[in-house]
């Protein structure tokens, strides 16, 4: 079975364990949010942890279920604010964009899919990177407030 809208794989990332063990520590204290507007581009889901007072660490999120094309142009625009940026597609889709992850490592953008189960499957994981607008990356840090805590997910 494969999603049918692209909310449906929002929904489904963000009530599978197996995503948030891939992607929060336990160390930190992380938050979450769908759809962050205002920055470069409106993410599909950012995780941000708060590891100082003066450090953050942040992932921006694109969810696609079939157009990788789009979605990594998307992701890269999402690397002026986060530290590291990545794709999900349906997994049932991932074969075109797995035959081109050569410009996803070129991007140092991630590629992940994930079934209607919540298995999720990392393809490539991009290295943290300082994103390349401070004005933008403080913009978002300022929004750690607004987030939900990711233990408020009730799996």
């Amino acid at each position: 079975m494969v999603f049918r809208y692209e909310s449906d794989l929002v929904n489904t990332v963000l009530m599978s364990p197996d995503f948030w063990m891939k992607f929060k520590s336990g160390i930190y204290s992380s938050k979450y949010k769908v759809e962050v507007s205002g920055l470069f581009g409106i993410p599909d889901l950012v995780v941000i942890q708060n590891v100082s007072n003066v450090y953050f660490r942040s992932i921006a999120f694109e969810m696609k279920l079939t157009n990788w094309r789009r979605a990594l142009i998307q992701a890269f625009r999402y690397r002026a604010f986060a530290e590291r940026s990545i794709v999900v597609i349906d997994n049932s889709n991932v074969e075109s964009a797995k035959k081109n992850i050569s410009r996803f490592i070129k991007s140092n953008i991630g590629l992940i899919s994930i079934d209607i189960n919540g298995k999720v499957l990392i393809h490539y994981f991009p290295e943290k990177k300082t994103p390349y607008s401070t004005p933008l990356k403080n913009k978002f840090e300022e929004l750690y407030t607004e987030f939900e805590p990711i233990e408020m997910i009730k799996f």
